[in-house]
């Protein structure tokens, strides 16, 4: 699992690239968390293009991410949402909760 940051103003920009299952879960969750406490950006963009498999415990990757954004008053948005992580992100609810967008 590969995650680039790119900051663009006020928006983070966070891409893994790989699949999100059991094995990276954990790293990655620490990983995305640490960079948006140390990041502080008003907006963070999960930009999901790169990532073609995920599972239940990539699911609680997002979720993580989105309450640490959520918790420290930023906004929180999935992007480029390949079609198995979106079912996974639909089948939770989670498209009510996130924005999807694209680009």
């Amino acid at each position: 699992m590969k995650l680039t940051k790119e900051r663009n103003g006020p928006l983070l920009i966070l891409r893994p690239e790989g699949e999100i299952d059991h094995h990276c879960a954990a790293a990655l969750t620490q990983e995305l968390t640490e960079t948006i406490d140390e990041e502080t950006a008003p907006q963070v963009r999960l930009d999901m293009g790169g990532v073609p498999f995920m599972d239940s415990a990539g699911l609680m990757v997002v979720v993580a991410a989105c309450r640490r954004a959520q918790g420290l008053d930023g906004a929180f948005e999935a992007a480029n949402v390949m079609p198995q992580p979106r079912k996974v992100l639909q089948a939770a609810g989670l498209d009510r909760k996130i924005p999807f967008v694209e680009g």
